[in-house]
């Protein structure tokens, strides 16, 4: 089986209506997008597509004709509203989680609790017919695995219903944190709130095009005409031989599946405790896991093997930090997936000190360095402690 994937040339920033239109010109099926688009209870609205011209460049352009509502939606009506239209599974979901990346970054921005967050043009008519949209268009189209090319953005000032705001806005400075971007000397909002969540919300991978054979292509205009590039957005459709199974936008009740990056080297002339403090640097800059096995070199030396399963947006750190500590000089790198149950956690009290807990579908596990400062500091043993943590924690849950 192949992994079909798009891959977003974002040299000209994005945007929802931008997203939409590059897919429809890609082949998406309009009249599946509409009609499940129609499903959404948000009043009396029409899709225009037209075909345009960006600088030469023939583009599909997307507008959403309604009259204004009046309505401030929170991120809470949103997602009662996605949850109850009956769109396909991985619509859904898709849909949810960039409408939570979007009421994530408004929170962050205004200092509220996720709650009290009103997403203002972030919830009209536009955003949601172009995210939902979107969503259903690469559902439409088969697509396994969404991929982009660094973020273009623009400079000076614009205007929002927040008021006038720097160019790139908050927001979206928010929604790209650890993702690749560069800048255009002009003057107009090249990315957007809703653009920068679709991409953090779907992609999984940062770079030029993948290695990949090309199916497919499509270009969505933006809005306005702009000198200096063609204003739209390029997306191309390719089938990549598949590695591993890919998961991309299948829903699952307990557990998530990630993209992760697997680095191994081969270490024979590393002290035990330069091992140890490269474990413990790995780990404070974001690893995932790390850890060594031993093992037999060439010329039967005695040896180490050092894994690390990272995250794929920020490679590049661990890479330099594994040269920098261990010498070796060479690394080896494996794109994978992962699953990983979804967890919440929560904290007790043992011995008037916090534990914080961490809750799964299959089990409770308390923080070992919490429970270590308690030991420490008591003298009870840190087995008796984790398990009155745990039953106190099964306790509050049941009740």
């Amino acid at each position: 089986m192949n992994t079909k994937l798009a891959w977003f040339n974002c040299y000209a920033g994005i945007a929802g209506d931008m997203t939409l239109g590059s897919l429809l010109d890609a082949g998406a099926d309009f009249d599946q997008v509409h009609e499940i688009l129609r499903r959404l209870p948000i009043g009396d609205w029409s899709l225009e597509v037209n075909q345009v011209e960006r600088n030469g460049i023939a583009a599909t352009a997307v507008k959403v004709i309604a009259p204004p509502d009046g309505v401030v939606r929170t991120f809470g009506h949103i997602t009662g509203m996605i949850e109850e239209s009956k769109l396909p599974d991985p619509v859904t979901a898709m849909a949810l989680k960039a409408f939570e990346k979007l009421a994530q970054a408004e929170a962050l921005v205004h200092r509220r609790p996720l709650a009290q967050v009103h997403l203002h043009e972030a919830g009209g008519h536009d955003a949601i017919i172009d995210i939902v949209g979107s969503a259903t268009a690469l559902w439409s189209l088969g697509i396994d695995e969404v991929s982009s090319s660094p973020v273009a953005h623009g400079l000076g000032i614009i205007k929002s219903a927040h008021g006038v705001l720097p160019n790139p806005p908050p927001a979206v400075l928010v929604l790209l944190q650890d993702i690749p971007v560069f800048g255009h000397d002009v003057n107009y909002e090249l990315t957007t709130p809703t653009g920068a969540a679709i991409l953090s919300a779907w992609v999984s991978s940062w770079n030029p095009m993948p290695e990949m054979i090309i199916k497919g292509r499509g270009y969505g205009a933006g809005s306005i005409e702009i000198a200096d590039f063609p204003n739209c957005l390029q997306v191309v459709i390719g089938e990549k031989a598949n590695r591993t199974p890919s998961y991309s936008f299948k829903p699952d009740e307990s557990t998530d599946i990630e993209k992760v990056v697997l680095l191994e080297t081969n270490l024979d002339d590393v002290s035990p405790e330069t091992l140890g403090y490269l474990i413990e640097s790995l780990f404070e800059v974001g690893a995932y896991d790390a850890w060594i096995t031993a093992s037999t070199m060439k010329k039967s030396r005695s040896g180490h093997e050092l894994h690390a399963l990272v995250n794929p947006r920020n490679v590049e750190a661990y890479i330099d930090l594994i040269y920098k500590e261990s010498g070796t000089l060479g690394i080896r790198m494996q794109e994978t997936t992962r699953t990983k149950s979804r967890r919440t956690e929560m904290t007790v009290s043992i011995e008037n000190m916090e534990v914080k807990m961490k809750v799964g579908p299959n089990g409770i596990k308390a923080e070992f360095e919490d429970l270590k400062k308690i030991a420490l500091k008591t003298g009870r043993p840190l087995k008796e402690l984790k398990s009155e943590a745990e039953n106190k924690a099964r306790a509050m849950i049941e009740n």
